[in-house]
């Protein structure tokens, strides 16, 4: 499988809205610490690939501040992710059914607002909505807007501890 290939076309498909190059299938693939850092994934099938200690770091030439890796509606159902780096991603509207090493959930008190945590190399990291930090970083910015003791940080917690215990 050439992967270079794929995904220089994949990210003509993503520039062109689907009018040339065409869709990155990638599905069981092995990218075990593959350096993705100038990759276009958004859409790309990344279901059953193996992303342990990827960087995904900045996959996206067209990174705008707040995110990096654009994985918006990538499929990476059962996809192992331990390890990976996903720093500032962006992964709304991802499938993220069974994948190893990131938790999908929705933020608790009325919120509509999906949240991920990714087990990252030395610490677990949060997206919660706009927010990217660690578990302390997130923490402290939901005390601010909730108080301390709140339902949100009650599941900001237990995630943090399902994906440690990993």
């Amino acid at each position: 499988m050439n992967v270079q290939k794929k995904l220089k076309d994949h990210k003509l498909w993503v520039e062109t809205h689907g009018e040339e190059g065409v869709q990155a299938n990638l599905r069981g693939a092995n990218l075990r610490g593959a350096n993705l850092s100038s990759a276009n994934l958004r859409g790309a099938n990344l279901s059953s690939t193996n992303l342990c200690d990827a960087d995904l770091y900045r996959a996206d030439l067209y990174c705008a501040d707040l995110y990096c890796a654009d994985l918006r509606g990538a499929d990476l159902r059962d996809t192992n992710l331990r390890g990976a780096d996903l720093f500032k991603a962006n992964l709304e509207g991802a499938n993220l059914w069974a994948a190893r090493g990131i938790l999908q959930w929705q933020a608790p008190q009325g919120e509509k607002r999906i949240c991920y945590s990714v087990k990252h190399q030395e610490c677990v990291m949060h997206q919660l909505g706009c927010f990217w930090g660690t578990s302390d970083e997130a923490v402290e910015a939901i005390r601010k807007k909730y108080g301390n003791g709140s339902l949100y940080e009650e599941v900001l917690t237990l995630m943090t501890k399902c994906l440690e215990s990993k």
